[in-house]
Parts: structure tokens; C-alpha cells; sequence
């Protein structure tokens, strides 16, 4: 399984999600806003999407993981 990890400064305006075939859903990471994408296909490719404002860095993990999976994923994501 491959599970990508990607982040943005600025806008995020790198970042375009093709929104048919997914449930969208609002989340919060850490208390950033966000949203997750659910696929309806046999072999899910769900992702999740989030922006740090503060710091303007906008992040996004796609992977075959359940709603819990990518939201604890993203939860650990830590800056060095």
C-alpha cells in the first residue's frame, strides 16, 4: 500500500481534489481546519486535507486507510 504525504506553503493552491466519487467531509487536525475525502470504490483511496493558517502550510496524506487511520496520521504529523 502506499500512503503519500504532501505539504504546500502559502495558498495550497497546488492542491486540486477531484471531489466526484468522494464523500466530503469537515474535520479538524490539531485544531486546524480541514476536510476528508471518502472514495465509494471497491478499493478505497480515501485522503484527507488540512491548513495550517498560522503558519500557512496546507498538508495532505492519500493512502488506503480508513477515517480513523488518516485522522490519527495526520494528528501525529509534527514539524522539525
Amino acid at each position: 500500500a502506499v500512503i503519500a504525504l504532501t505539504y504546500a506553503y502559502g495558498d495550497g493552491s497546488a492542491f486540486f481534489v477531484e471531489k466526484e466519487g468522494y464523500t466530503v467531509k469537515p474535520i479538524a487536525v490539531a485544531g486546524h481546519p480541514g476536510e476528508m475525502y471518502l472514495d465509494h470504490i471497491s478499493d478505497p483511496n480515501n485522503g484527507i486535507i488540512w491548513m495550517d493558517e498560522e503558519k500557512q502550510i496546507m498538508f495532505s496524506i492519500v493512502g488506503p486507510l480508513t477515517e480513523e487511520e488518516l485522522l490519527a496520521l495526520a494528528e501525529s504529523v509534527k514539524e522539525k
